[in-house]
């Protein structure tokens, strides 16, 4: 559970308010959306405290992240507003608070990298995934991709369009193949945080739990990216409902294909 006492003492600690504005900003966000709580926890996310660290769940913090853009904190008492400042939070504010786009979001990763470094011999297989890593930051740029970070041998990156990220992952999965490598890649679009050089969101959990779905040399992509891209030079084949981990409700997800 949340532990929104040592919440408190971090707001405290990163922007101490007074209880007038404290009171009156709570009760405001208390209004809109039926929780001290939340107000809290939105309050908390404008300071720029990581709520992640005391448990707060992704899906929360995802409506934080909505809530705090909605609602920036009032005026300190007898502050001067700016002109042309009106509501809209300020630039330090907006960068502590992340920017939300809607994103395709791909996770790839290597099957069987264990059997694969034993195999080849460490030096190989260093040498392997240096030249496929070259090869992936190439396709990344054809692609109007992103690389977020690096994860382990795979690694996580967005797209602007759910066609380039489709692409990009058929493509990846055949140069693998001739490299004599195996990786599977999760494809999904939906709304995610970006901030300070990373992402967020439950789009990207989904996302993550979909790549470990994945068969080896499949790009696995959600109903989404399907819908996204009828009619487009891709094919869909379902597989049926999948429970994912850690996600409600059950997901039907697809193997995309080049028609």
């Amino acid at each position: 559970m949340p532990d929104d006492a040592a919440i408190k003492r971090e707001l405290e600690r990163l922007a101490p308010w007074t209880p007038q504005n404290r009171r009156y900003h709570v009760s405001e966000l208390a209004r809109t959306i039926g929780s001290e709580t939340f107000a809290l926890y939105v309050r908390a996310h404008q300071a720029g405290v990581k709520l992640s660290r005391f448990g707060v769940d992704d899906e929360t913090l995802l409506k934080v992240g909505r809530l705090a853009d909605d609602n920036p904190p009032p005026r300190k008492l007898g502050q001067p507003r700016k002109l042309g400042q009106g509501s809209t939070p300020s630039a330090s504010n907006a960068n502590r608070s992340g920017r939300r786009v809607v994103s395709t979001i791909m996770f790839l990763d290597v099957f069987g990298s264990t059997n694969l470094r034993s195999r080849l011999g460490n030096k190989k297989y260093s040498n392997l995934m240096s030249s496929y890593e070259e090869l992936c930051d190439r396709l990344l740029k054809r692609h109007s991709g992103k690389l977020v970070k690096r994860l382990g041998d795979g690694f996580l990156a967005t797209f602007t369009l759910p066609s380039n990220g489709v692409q990009c992952g058929l493509e990846l999965v055949e140069k693998a193949t001739e490299l004599g490598m195996e990786v599977r890649v999760g494809l999904h679009a939906a709304e995610i945080l970006i901030k300070d050089g990373d992402i967020d969101g439950l789009g990207v959990h989904i996302a993550s739990r979909m790549e470990t779905e994945a068969a080896p040399g499949q790009v696995l992509a959600s109903y989404t990216v399907k819908g996204a891209l009828a009619g487009s030079e891709f094919e869909f084949e379902s597989t049926g409902q999948h429970e994912l981990k850690g996600i409600a409700g059950m997901w039907e997800l697809f193997v995309a294909r080049n028609r």
